[in-house]
Order: structure tokens, then C-alpha cells, then sequence
């Protein structure tokens, strides 16, 4: 994966919607990115159940990340469409350490982690 933002950048960005009062979602693809994500939500203090940032797409993420949304009480936005066009690709570009931690939406749930869903359309075409 590849950061748009530069971490600095992306934890300033967040600062200033987090005090500007708004609830964050932030769309990440990839376990450095939900990591990266993460970071920047806890280093603005926008985690928690007072503030429930969400994290979407959650397709690959690791131990830690999972930790980490569980302990800060993050959402976690899945498109389950994307199973459909990833299935082609997963299993030669994912090393097997994060082939375990790809899609595991159910594993979040059973966590405790609130779990949503959406299409991610246009990107995805949400007719079956």
C-alpha cells in the first residue's frame, strides 16, 4: 500500500477535524495504513466511545490493529463487494502472516468491535 498523506500529515489532518468537533472516518486500505490511521486518531485524542472514529475498508489489517480498534473503541466500515473483485489477487500478493488477518469482519464482530457496511460505490458496483 501507499500513504497519500505522510503520517505528520495525516495526524495534523486529524487534529484539526478532531477539534473542530467532527466524528472521523478515515478510509485506509492495508495493514500499515490502518495502522498509520490509527496512530494519527490516538495521537488527536479522537478515540474512544465519546468519539467512535471509524476506520473503513478493514480488508487486511494485523494483530495489532485489531488490538488497537478494540481498545479505542473503533469502528470498523467493511465493503464486503470488495470480496468479490480482491478474490482474484488476495492469495498471490498477501504474505500467509497477513492472509489470517484478510477479511476477518467476523473476527471484529466477535471482538466487540461495531461493524458497518457500505458499497464503496462507484468503485465498486453494488449490483450483484
Amino acid at each position: 500500500g501507499m500513504l497519500i498523506y505522510s503520517q505528520e500529515e495525516l495526524i495534523k489532518r486529524v487534529q484539526v477535524a478532531h477539534d473542530l468537533g467532527y466524528q472521523l472516518e478515515i478510509h485506509a486500505i492495508g495493514d500499515y495504513a490502518a495502522q498509520v490511521t490509527i496512530e494519527a486518531l490516538k495521537s488527536a485524542g479522537a478515540v474512544g466511545p465519546k468519539y467512535r472514529p471509524v476506520l473503513t475498508h478493514c480488508q487486511v489489517l494485523n494483530q495489532q490493529v485489531v488490538d488497537d480498534m478494540t481498545q479505542h473503541n473503533v469502528i470498523a466500515n467493511v465493503q464486503p463487494l470488495f470480496v468479490n473483485t480482491d478474490s482474484f489477487w488476495v492469495d498471490k500478493r498477501l504474505p500467509p502472516r497477513l492472509q489470517q488477518f484478510a477479511y476477518i469482519w467476523k473476527s471484529l464482530y466477535d471482538r466487540g468491535i461495531v461493524v458497518s457496511g457500505g458499497s464503496d460505490a462507484p468503485i465498486e458496483d453494488p449490483s450483484p
